[in-house]
């Protein structure tokens, strides 16, 4: 795969930063950059929840998790852990999560990666679906950012990111200078 210096930048920000945007244009490698981003920190970072959203449905299963799943089968060594549509459960076997201490146990039982829509004509249903995400490591990986509705933001930015392990990237093309990505 070809990488280019931005899409460097983009990853080292996510590693060195609570809080990423990137506002490019059409066609730049943003959501093939996730995709990438998001394994990157589902393998690095554990135990870890990493949520995935984007305005509509097609969004996150047709871009942005087609990326999720490209980069996991492409992976040079195995990933492990079950891939479905939407969600990759990296959970250790139920005799590793019983031989833990109980806080490391449920740390342990929410480490997966999960995709869904926020899409408008749900939007306070969504905001609620996006509330009670909590672990050792937590990303929020937006894609098309300029389409999230305001209360989505405000859920993520007030009840997710509670600590300096938990992340947020947001990409998308700028197309609305008055939208919570562009603020």
């Amino acid at each position: 795969e070809y990488v280019w210096r931005k899409m460097v930048e983009m990853l080292n920000s996510i590693r060195d930063h609570q809080f990423t945007a990137v506002r490019a244009s059409h066609s730049v490698s943003k959501t093939f950059t996730l995709g990438r981003g998001v394994v990157w920190f589902k393998t690095c970072f554990q135990p870890s929840t990493v949520i995935t959203t984007a305005p509509s449905d097609n969004q996150v299963r047709n871009q942005l998790w087609r990326e999720i799943h490209a980069s996991y089968a492409g992976a040079k060594v195995p990933l492990g852990g079950k891939m479905t549509s939407l969600q990759w459960d990296v959970k250790p076997s139920r005799e590793v999560l019983e031989s833990l201490d109980p806080a490391d146990r449920e740390m342990w039982e929410k480490n997966f990666a999960i995709g869904f829509s926020t899409s408008p004509d749900s939007a306070a249903e969504h905001a609620t679906k996006m509330q009670g995400w909590h672990n050792d490591w937590l990303l929020v990986a937006i894609d098309e950012a300029c389409g999230i509705l305001p209360q989505i933001w405000r859920t993520i930015m007030e009840g997710l990111i509670v600590d300096e392990r938990c992340k947020v990237i947001a990409i998308g093309n700028p197309t609305d200078p008055e939208c919570d990505f562009a603020k």
